[in-house]
């Protein structure tokens, strides 16, 4: 979706009332987020040569006494990464199963100065929280907590340093794409707009964002209970299914299941924009 200006100057108001929280059952998310947890948990820890850790290191975003904030840190792997290399790290997810698998693999790490809160972002108040500029670095990477300008306003309510928003350009999912198509009618766009969006509402507050992009793609594997459990939530997160919609979800799963396995290929190109407070 293209940004209109007027006199040579970007509404504002256009991308705020543009970039706005969608209508989602929330129950339905977070069942499908809890169901995931295990998925994410036994994704290996961050190096130093990973994108996020390495952009970081480069251009000085945390300093070793400072304070980080992992928004939407699902099992806790950069939270715990982060925890290492400065003197307080927390992280935040709205999935309960999320935090328990994030806490067990600080507990697994030994990082004592690594801290876990189970909030909705969208909700949260961050003076209430205690967080207004508490953090010298504030990452959200491939999070749904940022869903509209407000959610990512908040990131920059929250750092007195650095941040970091990574999310698609573009993406799809072999299996996900299809059957959005199947319920929804028609084919979902692989393009994302929130880039233009949270660049001109950085500009616009007179912050200098620089973005930088890579390809990212891989395979994620489902047993078939499993994925019919997380893709019918995914698809009731957007509105509500009928018993028909989730038989014909079911029946496509399993037709496609290969000795009881539900395969993805998952294709993006992400952004990594980030900015000094």
């Amino acid at each position: 979706m293209a940004i209109e200006y007027k006199e040579g100057k970007m509404n504002k108001e256009i991308i705020i009332g543009d970039w706005k929280m969608p209508e989602c059952d929330t129950e339905a998310s977070m069942n499908m987020w809890n169901a995931r947890a295990q998925e994410f948990a036994k994704q290996r820890g961050v190096e130093d040569d990973d994108w996020v850790a390495a952009l970081v290191k480069r251009h000085g975003m945390l300093p070793a006494d400072g304070a980080f904030l992992d928004v939407g840190c699902g099992a806790g792997k950069y939270t715990v990464y982060f925890a290492k290399k400065c003197a307080e790290a927390w992280g935040t997810d709205f999935s309960e199963e999320m935090i328990k698998n994030a806490e067990q693999r600080a507990r697994e790490a030994g990082t004592g100065n690594a801290f876990f809160s189970c909030d909705n972002w969208h909700t949260l108040e961050m003076a209430d929280k205690g967080w207004k500029g508490k953090f010298d670095f504030v990452l959200a990477n491939m999070t749904p907590a940022i869903q509209s300008a407000e959610t990512f306003e908040k990131l920059t309510e929250a750092s007195c340093g650095w941040c970091l928003y990574i999310h698609p350009v573009l993406r799809t999912g072999s299996v996900a794409d299809r059957l959005k198509k199947k319920i929804f009618g028609k084919k979902p766009d692989p393009r994302y707009p929130q880039l233009q969006y949270a660049f001109n509402l950085l500009w616009e507050k007179g912050l200098f964002p620089a973005v930088e992009y890579r390809e990212h793609n891989w395979v994620r594997s489902f047993e078939l209970e499993r994925a019919v459990d997380i893709f019918k939530n995914d698809l009731r997160s957007k509105r509500t299914l009928t018993d028909e919609e989730e038989a014909s979800i079911e029946k496509y799963l399993i037709e496609h299941a290969i000795n009881g396995i539900v395969e993805e290929e998952v294709r993006t190109t992400q952004f990594a924009l980030y900015w000094e407070v």
